[in-house]
């Protein structure tokens, strides 16, 4: 679903989905199913990662970037990252990663 009010793509429903690699100013993951996977390709993020519900699964050869001066909220243990990403940029970030259904944030600041 798209939200043009936010510029956002929303993965919102109960079945898995899929995403090949692709641009998102903001994605919002709201999947009350297995979750959404990256199945090939980079996913990048410009502006904000929501995750609300539902793990987000990434890969070495389908990989989420965030870009510079994009956002996330903080993920929870049933709406993280599950497998690589990769922040752009100096500014401070926490990661929302985890693995096997525990939610494991990785906070990096003072970057230079």
């Amino acid at each position: 679903m798209f939200d043009a009010d936010n510029n956002t793509v929303a993965f919102i429903g109960g079945g898995t989905q899929q995403v090949i690699g692709t641009d998102f100013h903001g994605l919002r993951i709201a999947n009350t199913g297995p979750g959404v996977d990256l199945s090939v390709g980079t996913t990048t993020v410009v502006g904000a990662l929501v995750l609300e519900n539902g793990v987000l699964y990434t890969s070495d050869i389908a990989m989420l970037e965030v870009l510079h001066n994009a956002t996330s909220t903080p993920g929870s243990a049933s709406s993280h990252v599950d497998g690589p990403m990769r922040k752009i940029g100096n500014d401070d970030f926490v990661f929302p990663t985890g693995a096997n259904g525990a939610w494991r944030r990785i906070a990096v600041s003072g970057i230079n």
